[in-house]
């Protein structure tokens, strides 16, 4: 599968909204229902002004459908870490879509910003998915580990910190 992925406009906001809508995402994200439009349209807005935060949208090459989306927060203070997360659609899941986001961001974050030292990501321990993507894109499980509600499934998980030392910081 071919996606090509880019930077969030405010174009995107209808394809982005779309993904975020979609069970899969609202049950992975923590949240119970379907966000309101006009609130995330204000937060999205928001996060495309922000330094520190860079929003990718992925989209499939033959049908420009959404396919999935990707953020890259950028820290600031030493050390410097990229935390990543990403969503992908559910017509497009099995298919290395999330795979090609991950391995899209560890490219550009060696291109774009040298001074960042690793890649971080917090995956839930039971989302299998997302622990075979990163695991595929040289992420390895640290002991670090912290606990986030899912209010859909009405329980808290523990979320795993993986990690990806860049090659070219060592």
């Amino acid at each position: 599968m071919e996606i090509a992925i880019a930077r969030c406009t405010e174009d995107d906001f209808s394809a982005y909204f779309a993904l975020r809508c979609e069970q899969h995402n609202i049950y992975w994200t923590g949240h119970k229902n379907a966000p309101d439009r006009d609130d995330l349209y204000h937060w999205y807005v928001d996060q495309l002004k922000r330094n520190d935060r860079i929003m990718f949208i992925a989209r499939d090459r033959k049908t420009n459908n959404q396919a999935g989306y990707l953020y890259v927060d950028l820290q600031e203070l030493p050390p410097q870490i990229a935390e990543i997360s990403h969503g992908v659609a559910k017509a497009y899941m099995g298919l290395g879509i999330g795979t090609q986001l991950v391995a899209f961001v560890i490219e550009s974050v060696l291109d774009c910003y040298p001074h960042v030292r690793e890649i971080i990501a917090w995956v839930a321990h039971d989302n299998l998915a997302s622990v075979k993507t990163f695991e595929k894109n040289g992420f390895v499980a640290t002991n670090y580990t912290k606990n986030m509600w899912f209010a859909l499934a009405g329980e808290e998980k523990v979320m795993l910190k993986y990690q990806n030392s860049l090659k070219s910081s060592l």
